[in-house]
């Protein structure tokens, strides 16, 4: 054990300590995560010596977390009667905290700012290789759809599959499911309830230009699929208009965002993302009508191509004819 925390804990053995704090937190049935901590010397290797018998599991696992300076985070609801099987060698602090998981139905799960916490075997979707395991979030992705209208996962912010909880700014995601709910025929009319964000521009171009301003400053930029897209307002014309109908989801990222995209505006951006081929075949056809002679009608198609799957498509179209508030305006 390292020199500094053997001087840090003189007054009483560090074994004495930590199981017993542990065995406290387990009797009262907390809910509260149970947190190790220790300060590390920056000589301490990859690989490390590690002499744990089997026995408790919450135990072994604050032993090897205490020695290698390792953040762990744990309900102890999970850890409640679990055993740890023995781990003895040359381990790296994973591997080390995997051997002790070993037929305890829980996996190892790591942060992405390094903290360790444990996922239910049957949940967690892990991959193993040899004794260490890559923690994968099966079902959903940052740029597929999203069953519900919570999203767990975003591109936006990183331009990477990341947790909408780690990402530094505010992310708002509009699903597919809360855009047909709320039946929005533009972007802007999806985003009304989205916070920060109000319908901007010039109300004789409602509907013919998604104008959005997000924390006062407008136009907000618009991008789709991380590209972004020309402002058509004003004078210049030929705005380019996303049916929502054709997006996956839309996501609105608050503050600065120049470092990943360019110039920007101070208040935000908003990526919209299109639909993607699926393995799960999809036939739809989609009629409407309303007010002003509007008339309305889309498909979406999507599946494998080949019978193994490997390869997938997807077409979706809109057509959209409808008559504008004032006389001779058609859109």
């Amino acid at each position: 054990m390292d020199n500094n925390l053997e001087r840090a804990n003189t007054s009483m053995p560090d074994s004495m300590i930590r199981p017993s704090l542990l065995a406290l937190a387990i009797a009262l049935g907390s809910s509260a995560p149970l947190y190790a901590q220790a300060q590390t010397d920056s000589s301490v290797s990859a690989s490390q010596r590690f002499d744990i018998p089997a026995g408790d599991l919450g135990e072994a696992l604050s032993h090897i977390a205490r020695q290698s300076g390792r953040v762990l985070s744990v309900k102890p609801a999970l850890l409640q009667g679990k055993r740890s099987a023995a781990v003895s060698g040359q381990f790296t602090p994973e591997q080390a905290a995997t051997q002790a998981l070993n037929g305890s139905g829980l996996n190892l799960n790591i942060t992405a700012g390094g903290t360790w916490n444990l996922v239910p075997a049957e949940q967690s979707g892990a991959l193993e290789l040899g004794l260490t395991q890559i923690v994968s979030n099966a079902g959903e992705d940052a740029w597929g759809p999203v069953q519900g209208y919570v999203a767990k996962r975003t591109g936006t912010a990183t331009k990477t599959d990341t947790s909408v909880l780690e990402v530094p700014q505010t992310i708002n995601v509009i699903t597919q499911d809360e855009i047909k709910a709320l039946g929005s025929q533009t972007v802007t009319q999806a985003l009304r309830y989205t916070p920060g964000i109000t319908g901007g521009g010039f109300s004789d171009r409602v509907g013919i230009f998604d104008e959005p301003t997000s924390r006062g400053f407008s136009p907000t930029p618009l991008y789709l699929d991380g590209l972004h897209l020309p402002y058509g307002g004003g004078s210049t014309g030929g705005a380019l208009q996303i049916d929502p109908y054709a997006l996956e989801r839309i996501e609105v990222m608050k503050g600065p965002a120049s470092v990943l995209y360019g110039q920007n505006q101070p208040g935000g951006l908003i990526n919209m993302v299109s639909k993607r081929p699926t393995a799960t075949p999809l036939h739809e056809v989609k009629l409407g009508g309303g007010s002003q002679d509007r008339r309305y009608g889309a498909f979406d198609f999507a599946g494998p191509v080949d019978d193994q799957g490997e390869y997938q498509y997807r077409v979706t179209g809109m057509g959209l004819d409808k008559n504008g508030e004032a006389d001779y305006v058609e859109q």
